[in-house]
């Protein structure tokens, strides 16, 4: 990375880098891993923790003197840290991407980490444990393997984009329910990732929809 001379530094590699975190208040009631998790009562009780803790967050931004002394300890990291949902991706190493990330930021490079695994497409702003901005992460969907469409399907795909959106602050694109592929254009100015995502791979007839983009900026 010291030696490239590149406009771009392209990483490609297989998981999520970007900060799939969080709150431990609700991951412990939507770990599906759990049993009791996947009962109408448990998926309700996730339902409710992730309202809780996202109402409380808004509270803090629009009324902050209005905050409970509940709400107050869902924000408060101290009481209910923030931890990867994801432990198998970089969410499990956070040394080594924080060594990755520091690098970058040291050298001043223009950062660009190319993701797969979790079927679903994600874009991501990459940034230190002090939330220095170092990049950003693109990932592509499955070709066809099923995504979170299939492992929660009691909730809506659109509900699920916007539990990652409201919960992950760096999260800025998600798709969770359709299958294609990530195109990426370099040029010297700007990075842009678009999305082809098709409607369905289980039938002959079919539609694309390329209209999902996020570019870059050099």
């Amino acid at each position: 990375m010291g030696n490239s001379k590149a406009m771009w530094q392209v990483l490609g590699q297989q998981v999520l880098m970007g900060r799939m975190e969080f709150p431990a208040s609700v991951l412990v009631t939507i770990d599906p891993a759990n049993p009791a998790n996947t009962t109408p009562a448990g998926q309700a009780a996730g339902q409710k923790a992730v309202n809780d803790y996202l109402t409380a967050k808004g509270t803090a931004v629009q009324a902050p003197g209005l905050l409970t002394a509940a709400q107050k300890d869902l924000l408060d990291t101290s009481k209910n840290p923030k931890l990867g949902c994801q432990p198998d991706a970089w969410d499990g190493y956070p040394v080594a991407r924080e060594i990755v990330l520091a690098t970058a930021a040291t050298q001043g490079k223009r950062l660009v980490v190319l993701a797969g695994d979790t079927h679903n497409a994600w874009c991501s702003e990459l940034t230190t444990y002090t939330g220095t901005k170092v990049g950003q992460e693109f990932a592509t969907p499955g070709v066809s393997s099923p995504g979170l469409e299939e492992y929660l399907p009691t909730i809506p795909p659109a509900q699920t984009v916007q539990i990652f959106r409201g919960v992950v602050d760096t999260l800025k694109f998600a798709d969770a329910s359709r299958r294609g592929f990530l195109m990426m254009r370099f040029t010297p100015t700007a990075a842009t990732g678009t999305w082809h995502l098709l409607d369905s791979v289980k039938n002959k007839t079919y539609t694309v929809n390329s209209s999902s983009s996020y570019t870059l900026a050099a």
